[in-house]
């Protein structure tokens, strides 16, 4: 599905890679992530956008059975405020959602109370990877 030519990491719990077909980060996570893993596998995609120069992001949570609310916390008061100052225009953020109902719910509770006043920080959820990837890619153009 992806192409060979991206930058990929993989660790226990998470692959972090550049899928260079809708120039965007892709981070997937699976399992149970701890706080410690969760915060370096997001310190990764910073890195990676400040590198990349995009402001495309596709968050995997689909296969993930549980964040804790330290996990959700961290991102609302740490990374999307990081993430904030890094950028200088709008950058999109699509998540594929967890079938695990709890952490769906967290996952938008928490993202809703973050994003919503920060404008420049536009997010989408999806049930699956082809529309979350389709939606980025539609977003491709603002990158020019």
């Amino acid at each position: 599905m992806f192409p060979a030519n991206y930058f990929e990491t993989t660790s226990n719990g998470y692959k972090l890679f550049f899928d260079e077909i809708i120039q965007s980060i892709c981070l997937r996570w699976k399992g149970y992530i701890p706080l410690s893993l969760h915060e370096e596998s997001m310190l990764a995609v910073l890195d990676l956008v400040k590198e990349r120069k995009t402001k495309l992001i596709l968050l995997d949570t689909s296969a993930i059975s549980f964040l804790s609310k330290e996990n959700h916390q961290w991102v609302a008061d740490i990374w999307l405020p990081r993430l904030a100052d890094i950028i200088d225009e709008s950058c999109y953020i699509a998540y594929v959602l967890s079938r695990n109902d709890f952490s769906r719910e967290a996952v938008e509770i928490i993202n809703e109370k973050v994003l919503t006043p920060n404008p420049q920080l536009r997010q989408k959820y999806f049930n699956n990877l082809v529309e979350a990837r389709a939606w980025l890619f539609d977003n491709t153009s603002q990158q020019k």
